[in-house]
């Protein structure tokens, strides 16, 4: 299949001879030792598909070569109600993380510090901090799982279009990318200051578990809003282009939703947040650019806040708390992610499926 096949693609749910799911008798043939009959799964795969103990009671799928990575989960063996229950099997399993989760931290405020929970005056403790990142790292394995047993495919594609994480060839933007965000939040934070001046009590135990959770937090973010959420909506249309726009749509504003702010230019900065990073991946091939801007941005941002504001009036997003300056955070982000393209650009980061790889 040529690039120029993708425009045209058969309608979702769609079987054909050679894309079918395999018969039961080329389940019995495997299991007798008779020669699978061809035109279902390549060699290596074949055991793992016909064998249920060994895979999921679904194909397991491969995107086709010439795909963009938001189409990679529109495969010859999607199906339209995958993405759906998908979605609604993530959201069940988070919202359920993030009561325990909540629930524990309160329980440890009150038992370990002896700290009083009055609900009309919350404020973030450091127990309450890592009871809320802990929920959104879960994030990972749970969308591991969706993508494996709802939609049969490897965990690599959820990576790139080229089946694997590429943070290693990132190399000296990581660096680079943590130090010009430390300084950017820096003057940001002075200038345009925002919540309880000056370090709050508890201001060591919010660097450190910044510091330590932040990064999987936020990786874990992009795996599922980027990674599984844009790709399972795209997922339903066969145009690329339409797949595109309406898969950013619906996962930046979700995205924007989960954050619960009251405040509309927070909610803006929120949207075009998750806009530019799915443009990001979009352009480079998949999650890590998005990842190291989302990880760079929430570390630099929590040792700025550690060190010069009070941590515990952090997740105030109530109206008023935002205003027309969160429009320097938009372009701010928006020059990174421009940055991170010529840099991948430079090393040759495929941003389409290689044609060794994906289904014919």
């Amino acid at each position: 299949m040529t690039t120029s096949d993708h425009s045209t693609e058969d309608p979702i749910g769609a079987t054909s001879s050679a894309t079918a799911e395999t018969p039961p008798a080329a389940a019995t043939a495997a299991t007798s030792g008779t020669p699978v009959p061809t035109g279902t799964h390549e060699p290596s795969e074949t055991a793992a598909v016909l064998d249920p103990t060994l895979a999921p009671p679904v194909l397991p799928t491969e995107p086709r070569p010439g795909s963009e990575y938001p189409h990679t989960l529109r495969t010859p063996a999607a199906r339209w109600w995958r993405p759906l229950v998908g979605i609604l099997v993530a959201v069940l399993l988070f919202v359920a993380a993030s009561i325990a989760c909540f629930v524990a931290a309160l329980a440890a405020d009150v038992a370990v510090f002896g700290r009083t929970v009055d609900p009309s005056s919350m404020r973030l403790t450091p127990a309450l901090f890592v009871g809320t990142l802990v929920p959104l790292i879960l994030l990972v394995p749970i969308t591991w799982g969706i993508t494996r047993w709802f939609h049969g495919q490897r965990f690599g594609w959820t990576g790139s279009v080229e089946s694997r994480f590429r943070l290693g060839r990132l190399g000296a933007a990581i660096p680079v990318m943590l130090v010009l965000l430390l300084a950017y939040f820096t003057v940001f934070t002075l200038a345009f200051p925002t919540g309880t001046p000056g370090r709050g009590e508890h201001w060591l135990a919010f660097l450190v578990i910044g510091v330590l959770l932040l990064p999987a937090q936020a990786a874990a973010e992009e795996i599922f809003f980027r990674g599984y959420l844009m790709r399972a909506v795209a997922s339903w249309f066969a145009r690329p282009q339409l797949a595109f726009v309406v898969g950013t749509l619906v996962s930046a504003v979700l995205f924007a939703a989960a954050h619960g702010a009251a405040d509309p230019w927070l909610n803006l900065y929120y949207l075009c947040f998750g806009i530019t990073l799915s443009l990001l991946t979009r352009l480079t091939g998949g999650l890590e650019a998005a990842m190291l801007v989302h990880v760079a941005n929430n570390v630099a941002s929590a040792v700025v806040g550690s060190l010069l504001t009070d941590m515990s009036t952090a997740f105030d997003r109530s109206a008023g708390v935002g205003g027309p300056f969160m429009l320097v955070q938009i372009v701010a982000i928006a020059l990174v992610a421009a940055a991170l393209v010529w840099w991948t650009r430079r090393r040759d980061f495929a941003t389409r499926v290689p044609e060794v790889h994906g289904v014919a």
